[in-house]
């Protein structure tokens, strides 16, 4: 079985800030004009032509791209709930785009490791993240 695992087009969030969103609930962007058009483009590579299924993670963005791509290559969708991107807080407590990228520079230059003088200390660790992911990616080995 091959199985294409793509990354999505270009998202807007604007909907989800203008509705005060918080939390996982400001993820739910969809795509822009760009990121359709990106999406129909992706479609049309030749790698995956010959795909048995697309999997895509839960967020809308990424339904959508899939969507396009399922539509244009005439292949099912399953959703793999636990593959979506690395969790600046646990919690989901709303923290600002500069605490969101400040965090991630932390998980970065830490290898993704809490380290004691860390400013942020609620963000998902590389070991969580991969024991989030991995079970939902051997589904498919």
């Amino acid at each position: 079985m091959k199985i294409y695992l793509m990354r999505h087009g270009e998202p807007t969030y604007e909907d989800c800030f203008r509705m005060g969103l918080k939390g996982q609930g400001a993820e739910l962007g969809q795509l822009t004009a760009a990121g359709i058009a990106q999406a129909e483009e992706g479609a049309k590579d030749p790698r995956i032509q010959d795909v048995d299924l697309i999997v895509s993670s839960p967020y809308p963005r990424a339904l959508h791209t899939a969507a396009i791509v399922s539509r244009r290559i005439d292949r099912p969708i399953e959703v793999a709930v636990g593959i979506f991107e690395w969790m600046p807080d646990l919690d989901g407590a709303e923290m600002s785009p500069k605490d969101i990228y400040d965090a991630w520079q932390e998980y970065k230059q830490s290898g993704g490791v809490h380290l004691p003088e860390h400013r942020y200390h609620n963000w998902e660790t590389h070991a969580q993240l991969r024991a989030r992911v991995l079970p939902w990616v051997q589904r498919y080995a």
